[in-house]
Order: C-alpha cells, then structure tokens, then sequence
C-alpha cells in the first residue's frame, strides 16, 4: 500500500498543528498480492521485499514529478475520478428526493396517511409472512453468502 499526498507532504501530526500542513488530498494505491506468489525463503523474501520498496520509492517520485498538484496520481492509474458527474448527480437526486419527501410528509396530510400506512403494512407484512424484519435481514443475509 501506498500513501501520497498531492499537495502537501505531511511528516506527522505534529506538522498538522504546528504548521497547519493538512493534506486536501490523500491517494491511496493498494495492491494485493496472493499468498502463494510470494517467495519461500526468507532471503528470497528479504530480496522481493527490498526491490518492492523500490518499486514502491520509483512510482512516489513519478508521482512527486508532476508540477501540478491537481494533476498528480499513480503511474498507470487515473489522476481524476471518472464517475465524479455520475456520483454527483446520484447524491444530487437523493439530496432532492429527500427534501421533496420531507415537504411531502409536513405539508400533505394525504402523503402522511399514505406514508404511515405504507409503513404499517410492510411491518404488519413482514411480521406475518417472514416472522419479523429481523427474520428477514438473516434470511436474505444466510442466502447472500450461500451464493
């Protein structure tokens, strides 16, 4: 695992309060590596070991290269999250859906009815046909890891 910070280098937390040194960005590149690739011996694995933290001090100065803090990420691995319009406009929808719903429940006295109601019949529902919601979250949580 490595850690790089893309716009300032913090040393430890006592940089964080006596310099104000927060990072604004932190990226984070983890790599598994199976059990099974890694070396028997333990001078094998003292070699492997030292040519990853190698590898690992190579791809920290690629990243430290860039000039542009905004622009700076792993080699081979994207600098920018390509789904940030998707995961803004996702939170955009449920931050809107919400509100709209707690307007709904203050203001109409018809969505409060159908609200309770609603809420009535599915615990009613669940109670009856599953023995319970709790009896419903394990038997969809014993199924989920069956698969």
């Amino acid at each position: 695992m490595q850690v790089a910070y893309s716009h300032s280098i913090v040393q430890s937390e006592i940089h964080l309060f006596t310099h104000g040194l927060c990072p604004r960005a932190v990226h984070f590149h983890i790599r598994r590596i199976p059990f099974t690739e890694l070396p028997q011996s333990d001078d094998e694995l003292a070699a492997w070991a030292k040519s990853q933290w190698a590898k690992k001090e190579e791809q920290l100065s690629e990243f430290y290269s860039e000039p542009s803090a905004k622009l700076r990420g792993f080699p081979g691995l994207p600098a920018k999250n390509k789904y940030r319009q998707l995961q803004l406009a996702i939170v955009g929808f449920w931050v809107a859906a919400t509100i709209a719903w707690i307007y709904l429940l203050v203001a109409w006295w018809w969505y409060q009815v159908w609200f309770v109601a609603t809420a009535l019949a599915f615990y009613v529902g669940t109670q009856m046909v599953y023995g319970g919601v709790e009896a419903l979250y394990m038997r969809v949580r014993t199924e989920t890891k069956a698969e």
